[in-house]
C-alpha cells in the first residue's frame, strides 16, 4: 500500500504530491494516450488547487503589482426612466476577468485534449467586491452565482444584475438628451490592490426601448480618491445617452 506524508515534503512540491498520489491510487489515470481528461480527473486537480487559494484574499501577481480586473457591460434593457426622481434602471450583463496564478489546475493534467475550463460555485474563489457606487437600491442578481476558471487560471464572472442609479434627467426630452453614468469599482481595495480596467460597452443585447432613444454608450477607467480611505481606488464608468422618441407628428413638424 502507498504511504505518503505529505507535511514531510517542503514548498511547492506537496500540491504535486498530493496529485502524483491521486495518479498512483485511480482507476482511471490520464495520460497522454488516454484521450480527454474526464471531469472527476479535471475537479480533482482543481480541489488541489483550491486548496493553496483563498476566497477572502486578492490573489498574488507576478511582480507585486495590483490584480487587474477586465470589467466591461453588455447592456440587455432599459427598464425604467423615472424622471421624477432622476433614476435610470438597466438591466445588464457584467463581465470581469482576472488571472489567479493560484487556481491553474491545467498543469496537472497530462495529455493535449484537455477540457480548457470548468464552471465552479462563486464561493469558492475570490471574486472582487465590485460595487455600483451611484446605486440608489441594492442591485439584484438575475443569474446564477457561477465563475468560469479556465485552466491557466484566468477567471471569468458573468453576472446579469438589475441596477437602479441616479442620474439628472432634465434633458431627456431635447435632442441632446441626459447623460447617465453607472459608475462601478472595488469596495474595500485601491487600485495598489485592484485595478479596474473598463472594457466596451456592448449593445448586441440590446432590446430597443419603445419611449427612449439609446443614442450612445461608452465606457471609461477613473481614478478616485475618498476622504475616509488611503490611496485611489479605479473605476470603470458606464454612460449612456438617452433621449426620449419623437412622435411622427412631432418629426413631422420639426421637419
Amino acid at each position: 500500500m502507498l504511504s505518503l506524508r505529505i507535511k514531510d515534503i517542503p514548498g511547492n512540491m506537496e500540491r504535486l504530491a498530493v496529485f502524483v498520489a491521486f495518479l498512483v491510487l485511480s482507476t482511471d489515470v490520464i495520460s497522454a494516450s488516454s484521450g480527454p481528461a474526464t471531469q472527476a480527473n479535471i475537479y480533482t486537480a482543481l480541489q488541489i488547487v483550491l486548496g493553496e487559494s483563498h476566497p477572502d484574499i486578492p490573489p498574488l501577481t507576478s511582480g507585486s503589482g495590483p490584480v487587474t480586473v477586465s470589467t466591461g457591460l453588455s447592456l440587455t434593457a432599459i427598464r425604467e426612466v423615472d424622471t421624477e426622481k432622476n433614476e435610470l434602471e438597466i438591466v445588464a450583463m457584467i463581465s470581469q476577468q482576472w488571472t489567479n496564478r493560484q487556481l491553474a489546475w491545467g498543469e496537472l493534467l497530462y495529455g493535449n485534449n484537455r477540457t480548457p475550463s470548468v464552471t465552479i460555485d462563486k464561493s469558492k474563489v475570490w471574486v472582487p467586491d465590485i460595487v455600483a457606487y451611484n446605486a440608489v437600491t441594492a442591485p439584484e442578481l438575475l443569474s446564477p452565482e457561477r465563475v468560469l476558471v479556465n485552466e491557466n487560471g484566468t477567471v471569468v464572472y458573468v453576472p446579469l444584475v438589475r441596477f437602479r442609479f441616479k442620474c439628472y434627467l432634465g434633458n431627456v426630452d431635447t435632442d441632446d438628451g441626459s447623460v447617465c453614468v453607472l459608475r462601478l469599482g472595488p469596495w474595500t481595495e485601491n487600485a495598489d490592490v485592484v485595478d479596474v480596467v473598463a472594457q466596451d460597452v456592448i449593445l448586441s443585447s440590446y432590446d430597443s426601448e419603445p419611449e427612449y432613444e439609446l443614442v450612445e454608450a461608452a465606457s471609461a477607467r477613473y481614478l478616485v480618491a475618498f476622504p475616509c480611505c488611503e490611496g485611489y481606488y479605479s473605476q470603470a464608468r458606464f454612460s449612456f445617452n438617452i433621449r426620449k422618441r419623437k412622435s411622427s407628428l412631432q418629426n413631422f413638424f420639426d421637419w
